[in-house]
This record gives structure tokens, sequence and C-alpha cells, in this order.
């Protein structure tokens, strides 16, 4: 876990102003925080992976020529967890979910809509990114369309259970980091969803030759690109792959590297400066 600190002058307005550049940079309220002391005022945000941190750090940049300064820094997952589980309440995740933080089950109020629950306490993941919004809206949109379902990069297994509330009833998931893998089983038995699968693995390294009505892959642009082919070619013909978490400057460079794949683009989303696509592999 990564935190980008914000310091500024406790000056009138200031910390309005910070609030709102945050929000335009799709940080929503509920993932940073605020702290004072006499005289001038932090913010933090907290993120998966230093890549993260640097990118938002570089949209951030101009601040510093008006004496804001800007620290990105490694943080344990108990700190995030202290400073970020207060904040964080139930909330309306798409037309057909709302998402429960575990923490908040006593508290919370039933919808018409049905509750994803997800312990926070373990993993990034809680579903407050537009990047994650989008790929549920874009299950959603095949719901009872598919059986299998591969997740990459699961995080705390929200698209996994976002999947199996869909009706997928197979469903593999890895993800590079061993404390992502033990949420998500957390998080699916807390829903009463059961994997097939769900590892610790280094998609560069996946070696499965199964094809999956499904695939999913919420990753950096570049991981896209560089693993494409190995991600396609485990979409079975006439079936899905959603992506996600391309940042809008990518979009061209990602465009041309898919354009050679038998894809054909189904939905194509674009919220808040990110990018989601929801392609159909073309049949043999």
């Amino acid at each position: 876990m990564w935190e980008i600190s914000l310091q500024a002058p406790d000056l009138p307005g200031l910390a309005e102003i910070l609030s709102t550049v945050l929000l335009q940079s799709d940080i929503p309220p509920q993932s940073f925080t605020e702290s004072r002391q006499p005289n001038h005022i932090t913010f933090s945000v907290f993120l998966p992976t230093r890549q993260a941190g640097l990118r938002l750090a570089s949209r951030l940049k101009y601040l510093k020529s008006s004496g804001i300064g800007i620290d990105l820094k490694p943080v344990k997952v108990e700190g995030w967890v202290a400073a970020f589980h207060d904040r964080l309440q139930p909330f309306q995740l798409t037309s057909r979910f709302d998402l429960v933080p575990y923490h908040q089950i006593q508290r919370y109020q039933p919808t018409p809509r049905e509750a994803i629950i997800i312990d926070i306490d373990q993993a990034f993941g809680t579903g407050l990114h537009v990047t994650t919004r989008m790929m549920v809206e874009l299950i959603e949109r095949c719901c009872g369309r598919f059986n299998s379902f591969w997740d990459i990069g699961t995080g705390s297994g929200i698209l996994s259970i976002v999947a199996a509330k869909c009706q997928a009833r197979e469903l593999t998931a890895i993800d590079i980091d061993p404390i992502s893998i033990r949420s998500a089983q957390h998080n699916a038995k807390l829903n009463q969803v059961q994997f097939g699968l769900c590892r610790r693995w280094d998609l560069a390294r996946w070696k499965g030759r199964r094809l999956f009505d499904f695939v999913a892959a919420n990753l950096f642009t570049e991981d896209l690109i560089r693993m494409g082919r190995k991600i396609v070619t485990r979409v079975r013909p006439d079936f899905y792959l959603a992506v996600s978490g391309i940042a809008e400057e990518n979009w061209p460079r990602f465009q041309r590297a898919y354009k050679k794949f038998p894809l054909r683009v189904q939905v194509s989303l674009k919220r808040a400066g990110w990018r989601a696509v929801l392609y159909k592999k073309s049949g043999l």
C-alpha cells in the first residue's frame, strides 16, 4: 500500500479547494483523509501500488507551484486500514448492487438492491474507483450469458462475486499478491460464493490452456498491452472480454495494440479520465 500526502498551509478555503482537486482526479471522498495541525493541513490518499501513486502524483504536480508539498511513501496495510476504515460507509455500487463494508453490516439498512459484502481489512479493492465500477457494469450487462469467469488481478474478489451473482458458476481468480488471494477467499465466503480456483499467480507465468466465457482484466494499460495475446487467447470464441484501468492518455496506444485481435467492441465506457471496454471474441 502507498500513501500520497498533500501538505498545505491552513489558509481559508484551501481545504475545500484540495478536496475538489482530489474529487476531480477521481478520488472519491471515502478514499482520502484530512488532518490538521497548527498552521497546516494534510490530505492523505491511499493507493494499492507505487505505480498508481506515481500516476496520481504526476497528475497533481502542478500544485507544487502553489507551495503545496506532495509526498509518496509506502505504508503498512494496517496503517491504511486504520485511516480508511471509519470513513467507508455502505454505498450504491450500481443500479443492481449495494456495496456494504463488513464492519458496517449491522448498521446497513437494506434497499431493493442486492448487497455485496466486502471486508476492507485485508486488501485493496472496495469498488470505489471508477475503473472497478465500470467493470461491474460490464459484467452486469452480460448477466446470464456466461458460465465460466476468469478474474485477472482479483484484489478483494469483488468482480468474481459480482459474476457469481450474475449467474456464473465456475470462478477462477488469480493475483500476484498473496494478501489479495486471502482477501478474495474471505469475501467470497461472506457472500456465499465459491471459487473453483483462487490462488497467487503471475499472469506472465500462467500456463493454463482453458478457455473462459468471460475474462475480466482490470489492469494498468502497460500490462494489458504486454499480456494482450495471453489474455485474448483464453477467451472462448463468441464470448466476452472486459478490460479496464486504461487512462485516457493511454487510450490510443491501447486501441492500436488490440486492433490486431479478433475482437468486436460491444460497449465502450469513458468516465472521469478512464476507459473500459467490453469485447466479444469473433467465432472461429
